[in-house]
């Protein structure tokens, strides 16, 4: 039996007629946040009727790259553009920031998993770490923690001295100061947040708010891509605002099956369009691939570019041997819960949406913690940050059931009954250690094999321990000796035989509970012409391979020190310059 709800007192009809008024106005609000009016028309349909015809370029994806790359070379009206996005536009919880992740493990997003280890991700379901990828408009730039930095002079001067002309420091912040990606600062404010910024201060560290590359060691409220409390990816940002010039066409739900290459040059391009039925289009001048760290190589290697031996053994016709999927790379980050024992917290989720919808303020403006971040030297030796800090919150009578193996979670969930968990996140920023990844089958719809290999070298094991200390020791500041902060004790059995905060067990600890910041990249890796572990050149074409380029963060020849999405997109930026560069 359906149950109807009546009111203790009846209307005249002026409340409910305010009431309805309201509810209306809200859900308006609501539906407006990610409107279809906001993103670009697919043209699949117009495609299938009429024909698709050749292109002069033909970009794959339209993530944090490829979204920029559309929009510059189909700035020139005489150059015809087409853009072939897997998805199709964000949800809405993508636009909201305090929703950020929300999407995660649903079909709006690339649900890999890595292969099952002994190594690592042993709190895990199957041993196994989720990797979660943007499958729509925006891509991982509109599925992230919106966080945004440039990295550290080091890293580009790194790629300068291993070959990559054109790529240091001095070489790539014009291209940052570029980019048109709309940054602010997080206008929330969460009072816990100056328990952490005072203890970080106790420890010697100064507080530096406008704080864009990690050249420093500071805390800091990083900037976000964001703008009224919206996300700004560059979806929004560098494709949005272009979707009708007349010669840039974007294909929704188009899913590339294969690159085709004759005599060495990549010619066409073959999709399956909202897994129905296939089409090849054509390219006169370039295709670029810009679907990512994970999807650029599945996809090189489906075309028959990558490890030849490999390739053949999966019954694909190598075109080139190359070391496509190599070289894998992330920041590998530990969560560090803290139960809070004098630290109380509430917040209504719907006096947060209710906010949020009138406003655009509160709660639902921010992510946890409104960025709060910090990047430290271990040794005082090194020039610059090694590793990083984040933090988020977990409100009383919390769920810690994603991933995490039942006892766990259980663990977790007791211990979060009757007070607020702070969750620290370690992150190493210039790891030692890298993976690979490889095809499962020749069958494009297959995911492909992650081999995380996060501990692989001593060094990376050893600077998460002393990170991990680090945070142990703010425990000691007063800041921290007033909230009462406790490292919790997890249900981890193997990890029993260690003293508690030994280094043995925080070693235990890490390759249970470590897991990815998703800042995958670098398995397209750049390099010279005599780098045979390089897969592009500084240009960023595929070598061996005629009229074929990567744009995106599977170029880089070693991961950035901070967030992955900033330079990215100066990825896009640099290469398109290339490009137009190359055909004017």
């Amino acid at each position: 039996m359906d149950t109807v709800l009546h009111c203790a007192s009846q209307s005249e009809g002026a409340a409910a007629t305010l009431l309805t008024s309201l509810l209306q106005v809200l859900f308006t609000t609501y539906c407006s946040i990610s409107s279809s009016s906001l993103w670009p028309q697919d043209y699949g349909e117009i495609g299938v009727n009429i024909g698709f015809g050749d292109y002069d370029f033909i970009v794959v994806g339209a993530g944090s790259a490829g979204s920029v790359v559309a929009n510059r070379l189909s700035a020139n009206s005489s150059w015809k553009v087409l853009v072939l996005e897997a998805g199709g536009d964000p949800p809405i919880e993508s636009e909201i920031p305090g929703f950020a992740m929300s999407f995660q493990r649903t079909d709006y997003a690339w649900n890999y998993y890595t292969e099952p280890s002994d190594k690592e991700c042993l709190a895990y379901l199957n041993n196994s770490c989720y990797w979660g990828r943007g499958k729509f408009i925006g891509g991982c730039g509109a599925a992230n923690m919106l966080m945004y930095f440039g990295g550290s002079q080091i890293d580009y001067d790194t790629w300068l001295n291993n070959g990559n002309t054109g790529w240091g420091w001095n070489d790539v912040l014009p291209y940052f100061d570029q980019e048109e990606i709309v940054t602010n600062h997080f206008s929330h404010y969460d009072p816990l947040e100056y328990y952490l910024k005072t203890s970080a201060n106790e420890m010697g560290l100064p507080y530096i708010r406008n704080y864009k590359y990690v050249n420093e060691e500071a805390f800091t409220n990083g900037f976000a891509i964001l703008q009224n409390g919206r996300r700004m990816s560059s979806g929004k940002t560098y494709l949005a605002p272009v979707k009708n010039r007349e010669n840039l066409h974007i294909v929704k739900n188009a899913r590339v099956r294969k690159i085709n290459i004759n005599n060495s040059r990549a010619c066409s391009v073959t999709f399956m369009y909202k897994d129905g039925q296939e089409y090849t289009v054509r390219s006169n001048k370039e295709i670029i691939l810009s679907t990512g760290p994970l999807d650029s190589p599945k996809l090189l290697m489906l075309s028959g570019i990558g490890p030849a031996k490999e390739l053949s053994k999966l019954g694909i016709n190598p075109k080139t041997d190359l070391k496509v999927g190599r070289n894998l790379q992330d920041h590998v980050t530990i969560q560090m819960f803290f139960k809070l024992n004098n630290y109380s917290f509430y917040e209504n989720q719907l006096d947060s949406l209710n906010e949020y919808l009138v406003n655009s303020s509160g709660p639902l403006s921010s992510i946890n913690l409104e960025g709060f971040c910090g990047f430290i030297k271990i040794n005082s030796t090194e020039e610059y940050p090694t590793v990083a800090y984040y933090y988020s919150k977990e409100p009383k009578n919390s769920e810690f059931s994603i991933d995490f193996k039942p006892e766990i979670a259980e663990s977790l969930r007791q211990q979060s009954l009757s007070n607020v968990i702070l969750v620290a996140w370690v992150t190493i920023l210039r790891p030692k250690s890298s993976g690979f990844m490889e095809l499962r089958s020749n069958d494009y719809r297959d995911d492909p094999i992650f081999h995380a290999q996060y501990f692989e070298k001593r060094e990376d094991i050893e600077m998460l321990v002393e990170g991990m200390k680090f945070q142990l020791n703010m425990l000691e500041m007063e800041s921290f000796r007033k909230l009462g902060a406790e490292f919790l004790k997890l249900n981890l059995p193997d990890c029993n035989q260690f003293t508690f905060k030994s280094d043995e067990y925080l070693e235990c600890y890490m390759k249970h509970i470590g897991n990815t910041c998703n800042h995958q990249c670098c398995t397209v890796k750049m390099g010279p012409k005599h780098d045979p572990s390089s897969v592009v050149d500084p240009r960023l074409s595929v070598k061996g391979i005629e009229n074929l380029r990567v744009i995106d963060a599977s170029v880089m020849p070693s991961v950035v020190s901070s967030n992955t999405n900033g330079p990215t997109m100066m990825i896009a930026e640099k290469g398109s310059a290339m490009i137009i560069e190359d055909w004017s």
